[in-house]
């Protein structure tokens, strides 16, 4: 037994750990170099200027009135150490467009309406950690909350390597297709984010642990860790989906009664929805309740903060982003878009029926590709309701991070890369991924667009 442990240990390091570091030491250094010899496009990180502060406190004080008379920047905001300093300043191209809210709210909490678009799983895991290596608060905000994201963010990337290299094992993939699916989750165009104060890497963990818990018969663990992608992004609601298709499906390995399924796939569902629906009360009691001043939103049928911080503050909506100045942007989403498309019409064409009938009829004899096997199916809905969705009511270029947790384009390619005739699609698709990888870090360490 020991021997079998230590022989998936190495197998894990080798094939996960190992290329997830490696790829992450590539990145950073890239931003890193791009970010100190080029002249940034946005020096707004680098103020934090009185006015600012004024501006926002007067803001605070008309919405809540616990903010009344307290400073906005505590004490140990500035860094005044030379250590401090430098930290801040090197490390200063990793912190770009969203990092810096996830930074404030790690240091000051929720007390704008427009940080309720992000969710607070990274910056409360950002005060935790920054308790393990600075309990006694020495440094300053501002560098001790980065080197915390910053660790949170790459540990989290190579644990979501890990966690997909066991998922593809659990899917039945043959061991060169999981270790090729890490590859190319190294790989991925956005690669940067997963390395910034962003939360696509721990999102992209849960999401993975999520999956191999369900694909392992453990629907209370797999709710238990979608719940925390929920608590790092919205989307992580619909993971719900997974016991959605227990029900509709019976189940049988359960072997228990439909009844008992549904109230069971609800419990579960309801864990994974704790989170958003916790969150959403915290800004209600934040901004309806306690406030002097009531919000448009409140009054709605169901007041949801977060819808409206999308539409009001980032104008997100059905097809609000479909104006002729955001073309280009289209432009730059569309080999996403084109790969994720690609990928679910590959799998349609294993087995047209059974994808048309929610897989209760399939055509045995096309269903055992590796990668045509039923169990990815509901994979497969996942990944097309979120395309639809990103393409629909998101920022397109947003899809570059949006769909870095979903698997199977991972799979597909992993398995067309087993073949002995490679498809020139897949070729390109991998170029892309390796220049465009790499042009994004430098556009993310000079802080241009897009992001």
């Amino acid at each position: 037994m020991d021997f079998v442990f230590l022989f998936l240990l190495m197998s894990i390091v080798r094939h996960a750990i190992i290329p997830a570091i490696t790829s992450r030491l590539f990145t950073i250094t890239i931003a890193l170099l791009s970010g100190h010899i080029l002249l940034d496009y946005d020096q707004s990180t680098l103020l934090h200027t009185t006015q600012t502060n004024i501006i926002q406190s007067t803001i605070l004080n008309q919405i809540h009135p616990s903010f009344q008379n307290q400073p906005l920047v505590s004490t140990n905001s500035v860094c005044s150490s030379t250590a401090d300093s430098y930290i801040v300043h090197f490390l200063r191209p990793l912190v770009r467009w969203d990092a810096v809210y996830f930074l404030d709210i790690a240091k000051s909490g929720y007390r704008l309406e427009n940080q309720h678009a992000f969710f607070p799983a990274l910056p409360l895991l950002m005060r935790f950690v920054r308790l393990l290596f600075d309990p006694n608060h020495t440094m300053c905000h501002e560098a001790a909350n980065t080197v915390a994201g910053l660790m949170i963010s790459n540990v989290a990337f190579v644990l979501a390597a890990t966690a997909l290299f066991r998922l593809s094992k659990q899917l039945s993939f043959r061991p060169n297709t999981s270790r090729l699916a890490v590859t190319i989750w190294c790989l991925i165009p956005s690669s940067i984010f997963l390395s910034s104060i962003y939360t696509e890497s721990l999102f992209a963990f849960f999401t993975f642990q999520g999956m191999l818990s369900y694909s392992r018969g453990n629907r209370f663990q797999a709710s238990i860790w979608w719940s925390f992608s929920a608590l790092t992004r919205s989307n992580g609601i619909i993971y719900i989906g997974f016991f959605i298709w227990d029900i509709l499906h019976h189940a049988k390995k359960w072997q228990s009664s439909f009844v008992f399924l549904v109230m069971r796939s609800i419990l579960y569902s309801g864990l994974v929805l704790l989170p958003f629906v916790g969150f959403q009360w915290y800004g209600y009691q934040m901004f309806c309740v306690s406030s002097v001043t009531t919000r448009p939103w409140c009054s709605q049928t169901i007041p949801m903060l977060y819808s409206f911080v999308q539409d009001y503050y980032w104008n997100c909506g059905f097809l609000k982003y479909y104006t002729l100045q955001q073309l280009p942007l289209f432009f730059l989403a569309f080999p996403v878009f084109f790969i994720q498309f690609y990928t679910i019409w590959h799998y349609f064409k294993s087995d047209p029926k059974r994808f048309m009938t929610l897989g209760f009829l399939t055509d045995s004899k096309n269903s055992q590709l590796e990668f045509g096997q039923s169990k990815l199916l509901p994979f497969i809905y996942l990944s097309l309701f979120m395309v639809f969705y990103c393409g629909l009511f998101m920022h397109v270029q947003v899809v570059l991070r949006f769909m870095t947790s979903q698997p199977i384009v991972y799979w597909f390619i992993a398995s067309r890369l087993n073949q002995k005739s490679v498809p020139s699609i897949v070729k390109v698709y991998l170029y892309y991924c390796v220049v465009y990888g790499s042009i994004g870090a430098v556009l993310f360490g000079t802080f241009l667009p897009p992001a």
